[in-house]
């Protein structure tokens, strides 16, 4: 798709409004008053992307991945950095929207604990999955398009994992409850 930082700004034009798209899907679940909104955060993504210099894609689905894992990264690292600015105050909430999980009531949820129950799940299929629909915002069709599989296949993914996901962050570990 991409071979180096001078494509990145001949690739940006083309692939902006999408970034856009799904960063505002992501930053509705934020705090109001975040320090970013949807757009500084595709900045954000921009930046990390000419910074790493790593931007040989070979497709839209690998450039998208990346580009939902340096989201991730950058409102994990603003909420890290917000925490300790606080000194064990109060953490950042965000909302679980009913579409994200809709068997469970909606409530506040940490992006750090999100983030933390993530690193303890040990397949990175079901990791994407959740980083797609929680911090991308993407619909289970879009999901199914991106990674070219059945609606109905990530469907069942998508069960899976928000069970596993629920499991963790309230208070199981690997899956089971302690």
């Amino acid at each position: 798709m991409t071979k180096g930082p001078e494509d990145l700004d001949s690739l940006w034009p083309h692939v902006y409004e999408e970034l856009r798209r799904i960063a505002r899907a992501r930053m509705r679940s934020e705090r109001r008053g975040h320090t970013l909104d949807p757009t500084g955060l595709v900045h954000e993504v921009y930046l990390r992307f000419q910074r790493e210099g790593n931007t040989a894609w070979t497709d839209r689905g690998e450039f998208f991945a990346h580009a939902r894992v340096a989201m991730r990264r950058i409102l994990v690292e603003y909420a890290r950095g917000r925490n300790a600015l606080i000194r064990g105050g109060h953490q950042k909430r965000v909302t679980l929207e009913t579409a994200a999980l809709p068997e469970v009531q909606p409530k506040k949820i940490d992006i750090l604990t999100v983030d933390e129950a993530l690193s303890r799940i040990p397949d990175s299929s079901l990791v994407q999955l959740v980083e797609l629909r929680f911090f991308c915002g993407l619909t289970v069709e879009e999901i199914a398009d991106l990674l070219g599989e059945s609606k109905s296949a990530v469907e069942i993914r998508w069960k899976v994992e928000k069970g596993l996901l629920v499991t963790l962050i309230s208070g199981g570990k690997d899956g089971k409850n302690d």
